[in-house]
């Protein structure tokens, strides 16, 4: 029986690892990270070009390198976050090097539209 389960398994792992896009070069002491932003989504809506660019320059100024942003979904919220009802949910990928991550953090939430964000390694 476990030379079934072990032929079977052996293929799903390897057409795994053919899908897994290949991860971008770091510099030397830098990690990478992903951040899920909640942007107001009347800003989004706008101009999203323009939310993406504050976003990627809240990265940079606080010593990251970004590598990517993608917009998710627009949604209705489960309760008000400052007075808004609707938000924009934007993923993105950047590195840094870890004690970047506090600066990062106090510029995001200095940036009105930005409702809420959490950045995870």
């Amino acid at each position: 029986m476990s030379e079934i389960s072990a032929t079977s398994s052996a293929p799903v792992v390897e057409a795994a690892a053919a899908t897994t896009p290949p991860l971008p070069v770091l510099p030397l002491g830098a990690r990478l990270y992903e951040c899920m932003w909640l942007m107001d989504a009347n800003a989004g809506r706008e101009d999203y070009n323009k939310t993406l660019d504050a976003l990627k320059e809240i990265v940079e100024k606080g010593g990251g390198s970004w590598i990517n942003g993608d917009k998710w979904e627009e949604r209705r919220l489960a309760y008000p976050i400052k007075k808004k009802k609707r938000g924009l949910y934007i993923i993105s990928h950047f590195s840094a090097a870890p004690e970047a991550i506090a600066k990062i953090d106090r510029n995001a939430r200095l940036f009105e539209p930005l409702l809420r964000h959490i950045i995870t390694v």
